[in-house]
């Protein structure tokens, strides 16, 4: 009887790089909003938040199972037992992920208590991602998804 192989879970630097790499993409877009919303700064957030949501759901969720800047590091997320995430599994990720940032966005903190609180939540949140044995943050807990290293097949199409 052979064992089952256990999935090589995606460091935290692998994962930062994805991140930021998807910045780096998603930036001009943000840029874009930014600058047609000028006048309602508010509006602004709103629109780059969900399309910035939009983004990460969809290539999460897509045969890909990762966003491009994942895809370059070579990483992918999966469900716990290894299938792909439906779209709205990826979605409720994505908002997992991004909760410690919720305070910022809370106009009853000051600016230093959300800054405060931003820091203190992502510590709990990611620094999971370097000590635990499957490199999970809070957010991939809550979903039972995982970040893994490896490529899948190509397609874009997310059926």
């Amino acid at each position: 009887m052979s064992a089952t192989p256990q999935p090589n879970y995606a460091q935290i630097h692998e994962r930062f790089l994805a991140r930021m790499l998807d910045g780096i993409i998603t930036l001009p877009f943000l840029q874009i909003i930014t600058a047609l919303f000028a006048a309602h700064a508010g509006l602004a957030s709103i629109v780059g938040f969900v399309l910035g949501l939009m983004y990460y759901a969809w290539f999460s969720a897509s045969g890909w199972q990762a966003t491009p800047g994942k895809r370059i590091v070579g990483i992918h997320v999966t469900r716990a037992d290894g299938s792909r995430l439906s779209l709205r599994e990826a979605t409720a990720r994505e908002i997992a992920a991004l909760a410690p940032t919720f305070p910022v966005y809370v106009s009853f903190f000051s600016q230093q208590m959300a800054a405060t609180l931003f820091v203190v939540l992502a510590c709990v949140w990611y620094i999971r991602i370097a000590v635990s044995p499957e490199r999970t943050g809070l957010h991939d807990e809550i979903c039972a998804t995982r970040v893994v290293r490896g490529r899948l097949g190509g397609s874009w199409n997310a059926s």
